[in-house]
């Protein structure tokens, strides 16, 4: 009964298809200690670290991988040479990688977050990063249950460009072009909607029940974002976030938006 078993190399969540997260908590303490005072939580989390490296390595099907980091991090270079020496011994990865013979090398970079302090600091303007700053986006999944006036289906929602090519279209867009696309996301299945809800012979009836599962599929599909933007709306409204990203634009972008600000502090 069983035609195929494969393995697959995941120990790490994939967000997107050119971004992956290993869902560790914030790790910049132990970026700041030397390796002999991290206390046990910290000594876990670099193992995760080293484990999932691995693993993406292992699924790439790249060959020879070349270790490359911030010299000027040692968590970066601690973490580099764990995951070399991993590579080097591990027997599953030589196997593995004796199979790919057609595969070219690759990079693995690993820089250290605190290299460009600014950009975690600055208001983000696209679709996916504001539902992941202001609403949270965890595992593709964005909780709504504080919105007491959503249908119970409504009240978690996903959001991954692997089953939803509206999102995927928008994920990188600014807020503005995504109300746009929002709106005439809405507009479009209203018209349908209407259409569906006009027949007169046996054959438009059946032609309705034949697409009423994905004529459903685009109902939830529309009005997901459509709660997700009125949500965004009233939080960027509510914090007036605007001007507060004015501000900080103001201040990042020149010498003269740095001084003028620091000289009315």
């Amino acid at each position: 009964m069983v035609s195929q078993l494969q393995e697959v190399f995941l120990d790490y969540q994939a967000i997107n298809p050119h971004l992956f997260s290993l869902d560790i908590p914030a790790v910049a303490a132990m970026s700041l200690k030397p390796q002999a005072s991290w206390n046990a939580v910290e000594e876990a989390s670099f193992s995760r670290m080293a484990d999932g490296l691995f693993s993406v390595l292992l699924s790439s099907r790249g060959r020879n991988p070349r270790i490359r980091y911030d010299d000027g991090s040692p968590l970066c270079q601690l973490l580099a040479q764990e995951v070399e020496a991993r590579v080097s011994r591990d027997a599953l990865f030589v196997e593995k990688m004796s199979r790919a013979g057609e595969a070219g090398e690759t990079t693995v970079l690993i820089l250290d977050r605190r290299e460009d302090p600014v950009t975690p600091l600055l208001n983000q303007w696209t679709y996916q990063a504001m539902v992941h700053e202001l609403l949270g986006l965890h595992s593709n999944r964005v909780d709504l249950k504080h919105l007491a006036h959503l249908a119970e289906e409504m009240k978690e929602v996903v959001l991954s460009c692997g089953d939803d090519e509206f999102f995927e279209r928008i994920m990188y867009s600014n807020f503005g072009d995504v109300a746009d696309a929002i709106h005439h996301l809405v507009q479009s299945f209203l018209s349908k909607k209407k259409s569906q809800a006009q027949f007169s012979t046996i054959e438009d009836m059946q032609r309705i029940i034949e697409n009423f599962p994905e004529f459903k599929k685009g109902e939830r599909n529309t009005t997901k974002h459509f709660n997700v933007l009125e949500e965004l709306r009233k939080l960027v409204d509510g914090r007036s976030l605007y001007e507060v990203s004015e501000l900080e634009q103001d201040i990042v972008s020149g010498s003269d938006g740095r001084n003028k600000h620091f000289r009315a502090v």
